[in-house]
């Protein structure tokens, strides 16, 4: 995801006016009153995970178009930024560490490949990352009904297949 990220940036980059206003500093706001509630709010993670989401979605709309794009990357940010933190804070500790290393090694395998593409590249290197994250997304989906077999169509079984079909299409 952060090299995903990355290579998103760096090609919005390539195409930044002069007179482009940059804001990235305010996105750190919501990403601090995340980390805030998810130490100390324990109440409120349902709506962070909420707003999460809706960040998420923001994202997609906001890369629809050359004059929101930079908005919509930082959003894709600060909602998967949320989610994740959300998440972490509702696991055991011992889970939270395994998960650390290994988002960490992710992470910074992302970042060192995301900033070795060239760019001319770039177009390229994002439609791989979107691939990852199709399976990914298939990934969760499988887990999901792992952890909750149901038989029937419940939501979480078509949340299941739309999720496989989707990540899988993707």
């Amino acid at each position: 995801i952060i090299g995903g990220f990355v290579v998103s940036q760096r090609m919005l980059n390539l195409f930044k006016k002069p007179t482009d206003k940059d804001y990235t500093a305010l996105m750190l706001t919501p990403g601090v009153v995340f980390l805030y509630v998810c130490a100390f709010q324990r109440e409120l993670l349902n709506p962070v995970l909420s707003i999460s989401a809706l960040l998420c979605v923001a994202a997609i709309g906001g890369l629809a178009t050359m004059d929101t794009a930079n908005s919509g990357c930082k959003f894709g940010m600060v909602g998967v930024f949320g989610a994740m933190v959300a998440t972490l804070s509702t696991l055991p500790g011992h889970i939270v560490a395994v998960s650390a290393v290994l988002m960490a090694i992710g992470g910074g395998l992302g970042l060192v490949w995301g900033m070795k593409v060239s760019p001319i590249a770039l177009p390229q290197t994002v439609a791989a990352f979107h691939s990852l994250v199709g399976l990914a997304a298939m990934a969760t989906s499988i887990g999901s009904y792992w952890a909750n077999p149901a038989n029937g169509a419940t939501m979480e079984n078509v949340s299941a297949i739309l999720g496989d079909f989707i990540g899988g299409v993707t």
